[in-house]
């Protein structure tokens, strides 16, 4: 087809002006300027569409064709485009940038130019800018006729089939974003870049980014499922009461049956359908004939629609499969399962997972005592969610015992604080972490912590396990060299449970340490008695009998 070439002049004034600014902002001699310039150049165009346009930018917008000056205000000029539309396929556009003040002589003063090749298609448009090779696509809905004596011809409408052509919106999607993950970084090494980009991981990418284009153009055709904002959606429908399903109307995927039983029913009619919770969470899309399909939605975190079309599953419908049952496996305490599944969804859509579910299987990790991995996941989800850690404090709690059980001794104890500071004082978790916390500062040789948190846990046991505490405070005294203190505690351990055999020895290197040789060789042989075989060995070298 023979290519036309025509032009018209956009005047874009770079006036930075907030939403607030009204019309008389713009210079009034540049304004007049531009309607004599606009007068001085009858272009023969059929008609001027203004449609969408993404490019950065905003100010005041001067827009002419052959019917004369029209001024535009928009903040955002990355929402308009100005295209010519002629009985052609493919037009120019010359986009010419003025200053918003006029020469000396009193012109227009030109700032830059730029020259777009527009080719239009049945569903978008294309515009490459000549001088910077950039590419912009654009979809051709919504448009308008710049004025009213504007002819309205060959106008894509918005519900049109042309406007839902899956295939060439991901033919150039893809392009792109190859292209673009192709190219060597500016600080990558030529050799790390040969193994980055190769024909196998190319084609594993392209994979990745024909469902990734799904979810891409269904916000590329601005695709909104809600309730209650301007332009909802969704609209709630009738029940069925002998399918037990409910109807929900969407504007975009006709009537959708959401399975709900029947006694659940009536509670569903009159939930609250004009609060954010109403708005369908998990939605995936298909294509199907070249169009955006609706795949699945779940209605407030119980009712899930599932599209009965027969068709090869998405990755994304298969990862959501698995999220499901790894739910499932979790509530019924199959943390192995649970674990397993997970990972699956993980491995295909890791974007399913939220921060509660990375807890969830950080948790499962940490019932199966697979510490390492429940550490990983606990820190993927407080850096999903920074707020989580205020929710519940057994993050950091459980975070607290995978370190200790890794005898990663500090970060034992750095988490174990924070779960202190959530805490705001005791709870559930009090009694184990005053005692690992004190085991974890013992095992650093840092004896003055571990006496205070021996001493917090002291207060939560009674028998036989206080006895044991006091006896590991008296072991911590008489490391830091407080002989009397470990006499004390060695004393407290031996009168609650005089039958244990190590309090007696402990009570013996504490009178040592005050050289003290009788009460050390009388406290020796009765933990020897006792069984006790440092004792025993011990006396043996000394050639004493116990």
């Amino acid at each position: 087809m023979k290519k036309s070439i025509l032009f018209i002049i956009v005047a874009l004034l770079y006036i930075n002006l907030s939403i607030a600014q009204s019309i008389c902002n713009i210079s009034p001699k540049v304004k007049e300027a531009g309607d004599a310039m606009t007068k001085e150049n009858k272009h023969p165009l059929d008609e001027l569409i203004i449609g969408d346009y993404r490019e950065e930018g905003s100010g005041w917008v001067l827009l002419s064709d052959h019917t004369g000056a029209t001024f535009f205000q928009n903040t955002q000029i990355n929402e308009l485009i100005w295209v010519l539309h002629s009985e052609e396929s493919d037009v120019a556009l010359a986009v010419m940038i003025f200053k918003n003040e006029l020469d000396k002589s009193g012109k227009l003063q030109l700032e830059s130019q730029n020259f777009f090749m527009v080719e239009m298609k049945s569903d978008f448009i294309t515009l490459e800018n000549t001088v910077t090779n950039q590419i912009y696509i654009l979809r051709r809905t919504n448009l308008i006729p710049s004025n009213e004596n504007s002819h309205k011809k060959n106008v894509v409408d918005k519900n049109s089939n042309a406007n839902k052509s899956f295939s060439s919106f991901a033919n150039v999607y893809i392009n792109d974003k190859i292209l673009a993950w192709g190219k060597k970084g500016e600080f990558e090494i030529t050799s790390d870049w040969k193994v980055r980009v190769n024909e196998e991981t190319r084609n594993n990418k392209m994979k990745e980014l024909s469902e990734e284009a799904i979810d891409a153009y269904a916000d590329w055709l601005n695709i909104k499922l809600g309730f209650c904002y301007m332009g909802a959606s969704l609209s709630l429908g009738s029940y069925n009461a002998d399918k037990e399903v409910y109807i929900i109307k969407s504007r975009d995927f006709g009537e959708l049956e959401i399975p709900v039983p029947i006694e659940e029913a009536e509670k569903f009619k009159y939930k609250h359908w004009c609060s954010h919770d109403s708005d369908p969470t998990n939605v995936i899309y298909f294509i199907i004939n070249d169009e955006l399909g609706l795949a699945q939605a779940t209605f407030w975190d119980k009712y899930r629609y599932i599209n009965q079309i027969s068709r090869k599953k998405t990755k994304k419908e298969i990862a959501y499969d698995y999220f499901l049952q790894a739910i499932i496996y979790y509530k019924n305490k199959e943390f192995k399962k649970a674990a397993a599944y997970y990972q699956k969804v993980i491995d295909l859509k890791p974007d399913i997972m939220k921060a509660e579910n990375f807890e969830d299987l950080g948790n499962a990790n940490f019932f199966i005592e697979d510490y390492s991995k429940s550490i990983i996941n606990y820190k993927k989800a407080l850096d999903i969610d920074y707020l989580q850690e205020v929710k519940d404090e057994n993050i950091y709690f459980n975070m607290g015992v995978s370190y200790y059980n890794l005898k990663q001794y500090l970060n034992a104890i750095n988490a174990f604080n924070n779960s202190i500071r959530l805490s705001y004082g005791r709870s559930k978790n009090s009694k184990v972490r005053s005692n690992l916390m004190g085991q974890a500062y013992y095992e650093l040789k840092d004896y003055s912590n571990a006496i205070n948190y021996y001493g917090e846990y002291s207060n939560f046991v009674e028998g036989e396990d206080k006895a044991q505490v006091y006896n590991i405070i008296g072991v911590a005294y008489n490391n830091i060299g407080n002989y009397k203190l470990a006499i004390w505690y060695s004393n407290l351990a031996i009168q609650i449970s005089p039958d244990l055999a190590r309090p007696y020895f402990n009570l013996g290197n504490a009178y040592k340490g005050l050289d003290n040789k009788r009460q050390t060789i009388k406290a020796y042989k009765e933990a020897a008695r006792l069984g006790d075989k440092e004792a025993q060995s011990t006396l043996m070298e000394q050639r004493i009998k116990w």
